[in-house]
């Protein structure tokens, strides 16, 4: 019979040591201490499993348990009725003899884990009638068709991160102070918000279109709006658009919907996507493009911070150009599941 080497002493002799023990007291007639100089083992060892012998396929019952299955399916019950109660709230009201700890533990048990909630505006009945009725029109739409839109949407961008920074350190032997893990105070991408900039987008029109407008102004006025933003791409939407093979779209807000604007928009022979429903991010594609671009400018400032606000513009204008012409394509062929989602969900929000 072939025997195992030696294994750490700190550790717990392994079934394979004790059934080796076994057969060479049992069956060979060793005794205990050539066994222990065999193995590699202490004669303590050896002894401790010779007379365990027999009760080693044998499971503790271990600690009970401090809830039982009524106490379990309560919280469990309460948790889905109202899933935002935290487990402190839950350990108080059902099971205020054990820990928090184990109400997570029984939660996960049942198949609940604590996660980050999803972000997103309110929608009032009139909200989801509207998104329901656009996209509902939208399901016969291929990708094709989609090609054929004009996405538009505004944002500001601000040089500091979003939320609480987070950094992974080992447990042992670092210092929460050594230079790797220290985020300096002097630079503003961790500070408060020095510098903010107003910018465009637009992106479609069979891949005619895909550009930034920089907004020279804190906030954008229609004026401002018909002079400069549909006017960075009339050639494309109006010039060049006789068989009104494009469709402009923007959001409804009150600078889009000015009576200037929609004069403009109407002299220029501009085609309105018109059916455009009210709190629609999550079926503009844009959106998603400026969460792209923040998530890569935080790991950029990581490095560099902001200086001012032409750095700012230059570093947005840098990481758009940087997005591949498949990240565009995949958006737009997204735009038939997002439809059906939410005409699904009778209005309500889809994963985009």
């Amino acid at each position: 019979m072939g025997f195992p080497s030696s294994l750490d002493c700190c550790k717990k002799t392994s079934m394979e040591f004790r059934h080796a023990i076994y057969h060479l007291y049992d069956e060979e007639h060793v005794s205990e201490r050539k066994i222990a100089q065999m193995l590699g083992l202490s004669p303590s060892t050896v002894h401790y499993w010779i007379t365990r012998h027999g009760e080693s396929a044998t499971t503790k019952s271990g600690r009970p348990r401090v809830t039982d299955a009524n106490m379990d399916q309560n919280l469990y019950e309460a948790s889905r009725k109202d899933p935002f109660l935290s487990a402190v709230d839950l350990q108080k009201e059902w099971t205020p003899s054990c820990s928090v700890d184990t109400v997570r533990n029984r939660l996960k048990q049942k198949g609940l884990k604590c996660r980050t909630p999803a972000r997103k505006p309110f929608l009032t009945q009139f909200h989801r009638q509207m998104r329901y009725v656009y996209a509902h029109s939208k399901l016969h739409w291929s990708v094709s068709e989609w090609h054929r839109v004009v996405f538009s949407d505004e944002k500001i961008f601000r040089s500091s991160s979003r939320g609480a920074l987070r950094v992974y350190r080992p447990l042992q032997g670092s210092d929460r102070f050594d230079e790797q893990y220290l985020v300096h105070s002097s630079n503003p991408v961790y500070g408060r918000p020095r510098f903010t900039l107003c910018v465009w987008m637009a992106f479609g029109g069979n891949g005619k279109i895909r550009t930034l407008h920089r907004i020279e102004r804190p906030t954008m006025n229609t004026d401002y709006y018909i002079n400069h933003i549909p006017s960075s791409v009339e050639t494309e939407l109006c010039e060049d658009n006789e068989e009104k093979e494009l469709i402009f779209m923007q959001d409804l807000s009150s600078v889009h919907t000015s009576k200037q604007t929609k004069l403009w928009l109407q002299e220029h022979n501009v085609n309105i996507m018109h059916d455009w429903p009210p709190k629609g991010p999550d079926m503009n594609p844009v959106e998603n493009v400026w969460a792209e671009l923040v998530r890569r400018l935080e790991i950029h400032w990581r490095q560099t911070g902001v200086r001012n606000r032409d750095q700012l513009w230059e570093d947005v204008l840098q990481v758009f150009h940087e997005l591949p012409e498949e990240y565009f394509e995949n958006l737009i062929r997204s735009m038939p599941r997002r439809a059906r989602t939410v005409s699904s969900k009778h209005g309500g929000w889809a994963k985009y």
